[in-house]
């Protein structure tokens, strides 16, 4: 009801072909502001390849009303594609107020505590900018959350020689898993937000509703069901004893031994194995089973769920996880880690020392980073050689406006183009890198053989007699930020007898319950080699060893899982 039109046209190619009614602009104003809006979204349809008429709308906006939160398309996505533009655009405007207000008390927050440098904060690319940078572009960080925990994975993985990581992200009510090859994580340019297209450069996280918190259910039919549903934080799980009622994935974690009553969450929560029971035990009656039984499949299938995700990741997308170390964090990952990679034939599971707070770590380790991008729908020929270079010029001058604004060396940044292109009447682009910023016609006539490539590669022929279409060029700023200290959470010397807290037991798949030694992590010497079945205790997360698995604390204080290839952690599985 507050979208309101005016008269413009600029055509697809940049040329006006109806002038901006300004008089419309002004009224629209004035409705907008008796309606009282707290953001006002300027979008025009062809504002990608000529933004005046949305900067002179913009100006007149904030002559009539300076206070009033505002972006224009062209400032927020310089593509085509109108829908997309205009949700992203919208999206990123209705964030503002509550990103600005959340920052402010943020940095006055890091001021009050005497810290002498200004706060940055994380997008969902992996890269780090100031408040300012945010305070325009808040859609830039809705995955920034799972993202700091790919890039804290891959900054504490790279002085251990591992450059091709799943990396495994099961916290309270969700897991987000994202595949590194050679050191680089997969990458997306559009994500869905409450329903809307976001176009946007992100990490590719794939998320699904498995966490701790995910609830237990039967359906009409009988069957055992986890999530996505969760119990949050608030009740939460039957087991913190705050009035939840229905059975979690983290009960089943208690009453199968794998979270022990002797251990505290975060070090502060005790949990109560009588209340995880009497919740497990109101789905016995429908299943059949007993609340062992139960526990165990609550187990399998949240497993089976996140199983299907890595699977997305890697297998769907040409990879085999086989090739792959998994790292597992989040306060649930450890927990889980070491049974999804025998389900993958996985070898490796990299355990950090902090795995409950690898997303805050990984802040520490961002990089500078930028993302910008123009569209130019020009035939890949020799005529089109200065509309390319004029996109490239264009995109440079808002690169070294950029790097002003965040008070960076302009000479520092690394600066890496691509571009997008595709068969004439195709609806969809493939990303090729662009290795000048000086175009000429054998730059472009480079450039159709790799997409001709590019196109056999992805999709299995190419069509060398059809002619190809420049869509997007693109510029990534990036500036190397230096890698924090290694955290050592463990002790150099002891023994592993020291760190042995008692020995309970544990439910595993491959022998029903069984005695197992439990560690407390901080008293691990580094070194120390422990073979499963295991448990290993923190304050932030517990680490499950499977019976026939081993792991060792490595010089870093990380835990490494070593599992016989191909092994199946359903392997010789006994009744609950």
């Amino acid at each position: 009801d507050l979208r309101l039109e005016v008269t413009e046209r600029i055509d697809f190619d940049g040329n006006v072909s109806t002038p901006l009614d300004e008089a419309e602009v002004a009224a629209a104003v004035e409705v907008l502001r008796a309606a009282g809006a707290e953001a006002v979204a300027i979008c025009f349809l062809h504002a990608y390849a000529n933004p005046e008429h949305e900067r002179r709308a913009k100006e007149i906006l904030h002559q009539i009303w300076p206070e009033i939160y505002c972006c224009t398309s062209a400032e927020v996505l310089a593509e085509f594609r109108e829908f997309e533009r205009f949700a992203t655009t919208t999206i990123n405007t209705s964030l503002m107020p509550v990103m600005d207000r959340y920052l402010q008390m943020f940095e006055n927050g890091v001021r009050e505590l005497d810290i002498p440098v200004e706060p940055k904060v994380l997008q969902s690319n992996g890269g780090a900018v100031s408040c300012a940078a945010i305070r325009k572009m808040p859609v830039n960080t809705f995955f920034s959350g799972p993202a700091g925990g790919v890039i804290g994975s891959m900054g504490l993985a790279a002085p251990l020689g591992l450059d091709n990581l799943i990396t495994f992200d099961m916290g309270g009510t969700s897991t987000d898993v994202c595949l590194i090859v050679d050191g680089e994580p997969a990458k997306k340019n559009i994500r869905e937000m409450a329903g809307f297209p976001v176009r946007v450069r992100t990490i590719d996280l794939h998320s699904i509703g498995a966490g701790g918190g995910s609830i237990a259910w039967v359906d009409p039919g009988g069957l055992l069901k986890v999530g996505p549903e969760s119990a949050g934080a608030i009740p939460g799980p039957a087991s913190y004893g705050r009035g939840g009622e229905v059975a979690t994935v983290t009960d089943a974690n208690v009453v199968l031994g794998r979270l022990g009553g002797r251990n505290r969450l975060a070090g502060k929560v005790p949990l109560r194995i009588d209340l995880a029971e009497a919740a497990i035990g109101d789905l016995t009656e429908s299943l059949v089973m007993d609340t062992a039984g139960v526990a165990a499949g609550i187990i399998e299938i949240v497993n089976a769920n996140m199983i299907g995700a890595v699977r997305v990741i890697s297998i769907e997308q040409g990879h085999d996880p086989r090739d792959f170390t998994l790292v597992a964090f989040g306060g649930a990952g450890p927990l889980h880690g070491a049974e999804i990679a025998a389900a993958l034939g996985m070898e490796k599971v990299l355990i950090f020392p902090r795995p409950g707070l690898l997303s805050a770590v990984g802040l520490l380790h961002a990089d500078l980073r930028a993302d910008f991008s123009l569209t130019r729908l020009v035939l890949a020929n020799a005529d089109s050689v200065a509309a390319v270079n004029d996109a490239v010029s264009i995109l440079r001058a808002r690169g070294e406006a950029w790097l002003r604004e965040e008070q960076t060396d302009p000479g520092a940044p690394e600066l890496t183009w691509s571009i997008d292109m595709r068969y004439v009447g195709q609806s969809f682009e493939l990303l090729l890198p662009l290795t000048t910023e000086t175009i000429d016609a054998d730059t472009i006539a480079g450039l159709c053989e790799q997409f001709h490539e590019a196109h056999r590669d992805a999709y299995g022929y190419f069509l060398d007699d059809q002619p190809i279409e420049i869509v997007n060029l693109r510029l990534v700023l990036g500036a190397d930020h230096p890698s924090p200290a290694p955290d050592i959470a463990m002790p150099d010397g002891g023994s592993v007898a020291d760190a042995l807290v008692e020995r309970r037991p544990v439910w595993f798949a491959a022998t029903g319950f069984t005695e197992t030694a439990v560690y407390d992590r901080t008293r691990l010497p580094l070194g120390a080699a422990i073979e499963g079945p295991s448990i290993i205790e923190q304050m932030d997360s517990t680490t499950v060893v499977p019976p026939g698995n081993g792991c060792m604390i490595d010089g870093r204080g990380n835990i490494l899982i070593t599992l016989p290839r191909n092994q199946s952690w359903r392997s010789h599985a006994k009744p609950g």
